[in-house]
């Protein structure tokens, strides 16, 4: 349960996802096991079919590899430095990250086995990685709050569309304060019991996987110090170096900085720089992707925005780490094809040649930003809430 909230409610992962991968070249040492893995087992409940699976390689680069089942089996076989964060996706009913036919595991070097039920790949069993038995061990402690915080985000969604459709009252407003109290105090339970982890376990490849969901909430120099305390062997994977590009990045994009300028191919092929827009408009930079669940339940609000303000000098420039097919169908399905978008691997120039979630210090999606005619940042907001982040966002274009 655990690994479907954290996907789908405390934001997305980075580069790590398969959304779009960059290629970035790693120095990863080799373990005392070799590096050759193989991960074979079975899916009930479907006999035919393929299977993929997303993970960095020995090589430092992102790959995805696609078997068949032949009588519900299966096996993928590769080469990895070390404990690897990996993701196995079978036939998936939706392309949003909580899908019940796509699962995050942890690989090593080594024979593993794993039995999967078709819809429901979160309760995958794996055998053969002792750090997927660690973190197995460690979701025991977080499932309970897991579950009481879909349960309470379930409730809030009902009431806040019992308030659109009736109407405000003391009761209901009573309620919902106390359901997100609830649901703010669950997550800092939550993000306790992670950050105890990651203090403990400075040698554990699963630290700084829970620290990307982290970072948005610590300093820059609590995250350098926790960050400081892990091994060189930790430090130096994929997630590790990840993490120490992040924290790099944190001291910039602030509001009242400059908004880096960058240069790239829209949706519909023509070529557009932020820096077009200084003096002439307002500009909404909204970092999303197509399977981030809190990205597509802010899209009503969006439209709102554009369609009030569009015509008194608000632009939209959405910015996505997608694969191509599922970007264009997604923004087809939202009918946000109204404003700009681009994705990430067509922007082909930014300041210091710096990816743009760099440049931007992106710490999750959906992540906006409000840009004013001076080409400053005047607004930043992390994630979506309809409640606070956006009436903030509606109280600055009213404002500008």
């Amino acid at each position: 349960m655990l690994k479907k909230i954290i996907l789908s409610l405390l934001l997305s992962i980075f580069s790590i996802i398969s959304y779009g991968q960059e290629t970035t070249s790693y120095i990863l040492p080799k373990t005392k096991n070799g590096t050759k893995f193989s991960l074979s087992g079975k899916v009930d409940g479907r006999d035919t079919g393929r299977l993929m699976l997303g993970y960095t390689n020995l090589a430092g680069k992102y790959i995805i590899d696609t078997t068949y089942l032949k009588k519900g089996y299966f096996k993928f076989n590769g080469a990895i430095a070390q404990p690897t964060i990996a993701y196995l996706i079978g036939i998936v009913k939706t392309r949003l990250i909580d899908d019940p036919n796509r699962t995050v595991l942890f690989l090593e070097p080594n024979d593993m086995k794993i039995l999967v039920t078709e819809d429901d790949f979160p309760h995958a069993k794996l055998s053969g990685s002792k750090t997927q038995i660690a973190f197995d061990k460690l979701n025991l402690k977080r499932d309970p709050l897991g579950i009481y915080i879909s349960s309470n985000r379930k409730e809030i969604s009902q009431i806040t569309d019992s308030i659109k459709s009736v109407g405000e009252s003391a009761s209901l407003n009573t309620k919902l304060i106390d359901l997100r109290d609830k649901l703010a105090q669950s997550f800092s339970r939550l993000r306790r019991i992670n950050l105890d982890y990651i203090t403990s376990n400075p040698n554990s490849f699963i630290s700084p996987y829970l620290m990307e969901y982290e970072l948005n909430q610590l300093s820059v120099d609590s995250a350098m110090l926790i960050f400081r305390n892990f091994s060189p062997e930790v430090k130096q994977s994929p997630l590790g170096v990840n993490i120490a590009r992040i924290i790099k990045s944190s001291d910039i994009a602030f509001v009242g900085d400059n908004a880096a300028d960058f240069t790239a191919k829209d949706i519909n092929g023509e070529v557009i720089s932020l820096k077009d827009f200084n003096g002439k408009k307002y500009v909404l930079l909204e970092f999303w992707f197509s399977a981030c669940i809190p990205c597509r339940l802010q899209i009503p609000a969006l439209k709102k925005f554009y369609q009030a303000y569009s015509n008194k000098g608000l632009e939209i420039i959405s910015i996505s780490p997608d694969q191509r097919k599922y970007w264009k169908e997604a923004i087809a399905e939202d009918g946000t094809g109204i404003w700009r978008h681009i994705l990430k691997t067509d922007i082909y120039k930014s300041r210091d040649n710096w990816p743009i979630d760099l440049n931007y210090s992106l710490k999750g999606y959906p992540t906006l930003i409000l840009i004013n005619k001076e080409g400053k940042i005047v607004y930043r907001e992390i994630g979506f809430d309809e409640s606070i982040g956006l009436k903030k966002l509606e109280e600055k274009l009213v404002d500008l």
